[in-house]
């Protein structure tokens, strides 16, 4: 009896790396149990027995959990909103496990092992976990996006068509640090036929775009184009069609727009790092043997656009279907903790 808790089983991202898990487990060795800490239940075609503790106190869950006799308890939230390491701290199962939805220890006595992998964690990150890291065979996540999304990927290069070489980051405006707009801002000053697409919810203000923009040089200015955010997760995702490249944050990369951006096709530049969360985007990468979009220096980061620049127009629609079909094989495997259920 495997149980999760969790309070982003629906409409958000952690639901994406959990679909299937819960939807290809091997129903004849395991029984899942979902503890939601929401409201939210997601329409999976799964047999998953899902039961609401967003009411409950810690001693209800905790009775709640030993009742279902949980073998294997997940904490997939560790310290983000709608966690209830409460409950983990109490011990309601023999086995304790945090994975996924925080990229930090829980610092949890009563955690007993966290999930990881060889490229997010080295032999040295033990000495900043509570938990004992245990190591998956490929890439600790498995994405999952529809089929009717991925069927709708334009591999045609804008590049190819302009001459302009569309860069993009749509991560969060609290993970473009200074760092990054300083590399972004050289890329755009080194090289003329680029320009950089951004969209956030942190862009929504025009004050805030004002003053974002602000920190590029004025003679870049124009090449930056911020787009509004979409109404729905299936537009959003169709922006890719738009980009060539994705700019990846850093010390802090991506996960979820790392997946998106692979998932139709964009190739993400990446910085790695010395801790997990700096380190999940060239893990996602590396599993997906595109490793020469992992660089290990802010310079080595700008001077990749300019290689890539250097290439014939139409290497970016090989460059496209290669980068879809090598994130989708990876996809499409047993990856993650779904080796273990299997």
């Amino acid at each position: 009896n495997i149980g999760f808790v969790s309070g982003d089983f629906k409409d958000h991202p952690v639901s994406f790396f959990l679909e299937r898990l819960m939807t290809r487990y091997n129903k004849s060795k395991f029984a899942f149990y979902c503890y939601s800490n929401s409201n939210g239940i997601p329409e999976w075609e799964c047999n998953v027995d899902f039961k609401c503790i967003s009411k409950l106190d810690t001693a209800q869950v905790v009775d709640t959990i030993k009742k279902d006799n949980i073998h294997i308890l997940f904490d997939l939230s560790g310290h983000t909103a709608l966690n209830r390491l409460d409950v983990f701290a109490m011990k309601p199962s023999k086995i304790q496990i945090t994975y996924c939805g925080y990229p930090y220890t829980t610092g949890l006595s009563t955690m007993d092992y966290r999930i990881t992998d060889l490229i997010c964690d080295t032999g040295n990150s033990q000495q900043y976990y509570s938990e004992k890291l245990v190591y998956t065979k490929n890439c600790f996540l498995n994405y999952y996006i529809e089929q009717s999304l991925a069927s709708k990927i334009n591999f045609e290069s804008k590049f190819n068509k302009s001459g302009i070489l569309t860069l993009c980051c749509f991560n969060r405006l609290n993970k473009i640090g200074d760092k990054c707009v300083s590399v972004f801002n050289e890329i755009l000053k080194r090289y003329s036929n680029t320009r950089i697409v951004f969209k956030t919810k942190g862009l929504l203000n025009t004050s805030v775009v004002d003053e974002f923009i602000n920190n590029f040089d004025f003679s870049v200015r124009d090449r930056i184009c911020i787009r509004p955010c979409n109404s729905t997760r299936e537009l959003h995702i169709l922006e890719y069609n738009d980009i060539d490249i994705s700019l990846d944050t850093f010390p802090y990369s991506g996960t979820t727009t790392s997946c998106e951006s692979l998932r139709m096709g964009v190739p993400v530049i990446t910085l790695r790092g010395d801790i997990h969360f700096s380190n999940v985007s060239a893990s996602l990468l590396h599993y997906s043997g595109i490793d020469d979009f992992i660089v290990n220096s802010q310079e080595e980061y700008i001077n990749l656009i300019g290689k890539l620049l250097q290439r014939p127009k139409t290497f970016f629609e090989y460059l496209k279907k290669n980068t879809f079909e090598s994130f989708s094989k990876m996809c499409s495997g047993d990856s993650g903790i779904l080796e273990a259920f299997s």
